[in-house]
């Protein structure tokens, strides 16, 4: 079996990025429409709010204790839990299968007598009926019916196939259309534009990696996934082995050649995966906020939703890591880049200390994600904070016997004392750093250490002291490490014009 190619994975990427901005764009058609018919006032009203839900809710724009907030309310909702089987399974299909999907088959598929139908209705015929219970006014702006074409025209709607917004059909257009392609341009123009949205953004989409809510919905996901996905295989094989014309073999073929694709981005929760995972909770999420009272609406867009993680957030979040990784060091890696974005959130040290020992981390990641997060404070300015950290750091780099560390830490540790005030206390740490460092086992982790000191004597404008750091630096200098001569070499001539 041939597999996908790139063009043809990226096409699916392309689609599946988009999917939020043409369910929004759908749904601000809608929304326009709606304006038509309002007074000044209303429409202010309404344009305010609907500007506050669209920013806190879409996948564009994630605040990560708003939105933790909200998931747990969507994955506990009835209703919600309810329309989900039929979501996953109309979502699936439409990106396997370019064609699309029958209202029927999707009846058929969920088992339920459909998730969406009353509980306790007993079979029917399938009628016109059916397509709008499965096709809930609710999600009108997810699933809809695809354009007819030409030879279409006098077909009846209920044998007319639908798709999703994750597939790569386009939503049917509407006079509202330009109005929204207009406003979605100028929205992700100002995002592009705005460095303080994109590092927030950044930060939110790391938070995101380490949330237990996040990734238990992931792992309920991907197995609601690949039932679907077995299914259409199944199913497909059945209809190869039944069918006779040429044609028909070739979409089949192509049918399961993308089933099958699927099957292995789902299972490893690659980059497609989790993009389609972030893009389905949004969905979800703004369907959960949108059914809330409008008093509850205010409410709730008034509150602050600051994010607080426990201790026991990070013990589960480490083992649904492991889970979805089966690596450790993949999963540290994630522990290390969430908790060292968390450490600028959590206002309380003591809060963010108890997570980061809670992580399961060794002592020597617990280390470098301090020391990273001291040097941040120590570009801010920010050198009480400075000190805090590389403290907790100098603990776990002595527990951990990794003594080229605790070098650095002490030299970083007299930066900060330096910048506070302290001159003599820094350059007692600057002493203990390099007296540590004649003591390593490694010419090169020692050289580096005296590279470091002249370093940060430099940034701290005490030139006598770099050049002292210099001197040694050189000295200790490979001999075919020519290139880092020349620069000593160049910046000693610079400083001998003061001496």
């Amino acid at each position: 079996m041939e597999d996908v190619n790139e063009a043809e994975r990226k096409e699916i990427m392309h689609a599946i990025v988009e999917a939020f901005n043409k369910y929004a764009k759908r749904y601000n058609e809608r929304f326009n429409k709606e304006l038509e018919s309002k007074t000044a006032e209303e429409k202010r009203q309404l344009q305010e709010m609907y500007k506050k839900v669209d920013m806190l809710l879409s996948k564009r724009a994630f605040i990560p204790g708003f939105s933790r907030y909200v998931l747990r309310n969507a994955m506990n909702n009835r209703r919600l839990i309810r329309h989900r089987k039929v979501l996953v399974n109309a979502f699936m299909i439409s990106m396997i299968n370019r064609e699309g999907f029958m209202i029927k088959d999707i009846k058929e598929r969920t088992e339920e007598k459909t998730s969406l139908m009353k509980v306790g209705e007993p079979n029917k015929a399938y009628t016109r009926r059916t397509d709008q219970q499965i096709l809930n006014e609710r999600w009108q702006d997810a699933i809809f019916k695809r354009e007819k074409s030409s030879k279409e025209s006098a077909m009846d709607d209920r044998f007319r196939p639908s798709s999703s917004v994750f597939a790569t059909a386009k939503p049917p257009s509407t006079p509202q259309s330009y109005l929204a392609d207009e406003q979605y341009e100028a929205l992700f123009n100002y995002s592009l534009s705005n460095e303080y949205v994109m590092e927030w953004l950044t930060y939110s989409a790391t938070m995101q990696t380490v949330m237990p809510e996040v990734l238990t919905d992931q792992l309920l996901l991907r197995e609601e996934s690949l039932k679907v996905i077995v299914h259409e295989l199944q199913r497909t094989a059945q209809e190869l082995r039944k069918v006779r014309k040429e044609y028909r073999k070739e979409k089949l073929r192509e049918r399961e050649k993308r089933a099958k694709f699927f099957q292995s981005e789902v299972d490893n929760f690659s980059p497609i995966f989790l993009e389609f995972y972030f893009h389905f909770a949004s969905l979800l999420a703004w369907e959960w906020f949108r059914s809330r009272r409008p008093e509850n609406v205010k409410s709730l867009l008034a509150r602050g939703f600051p994010l607080r993680f426990t201790s026991t957030d990070i013990v589960n979040a480490r083992k649904l890591l492991l889970r979805q990784t089966h690596s450790e060091d993949h999963a540290d890696s994630i522990l290390r880049a969430a908790l060292r974005e968390y450490a600028f959130a959590e206002k309380s040290f003591a809060r963010f200390k108890q997570c980061l020992e809670a992580s399961g981390l060794h002592e020597l990641d617990c280390g470098i994600v301090l020391e990273n997060i001291a040097t941040v404070h120590r570009d801010n300015k920010n050198y009480k904070l400075m000190r805090i950290c590389l403290k907790t750091a100098l603990q776990h780099y002595e527990k951990s016997g990794e003594s080229y560390r605790v070098c650095v830490a002490l030299k970083n540790m007299g930066e900060a004392e330096w910048y506070m005030g302290y001159k003599n206390k820094a350059l007692r740490y600057f002493t203990q750093s390099e007296n540590r460092s004649n003591a390593l086992n490694d010419p090169i982790q020692h050289f580096k250490v005296l590279g470091n000191l002249a370093a940060a004597s430099k940034r701290i404008g005490d030139l006598k002291l770099e050049r002292k750091y210099l001197m040694k630096y050189l000295a200790a200098c490979p001999q075919e490490d020519t290139e880092t001569m020349l620069q000593i070499e160049n910046r000693l001539e610079q400083l001998d014009k003061y001496f």
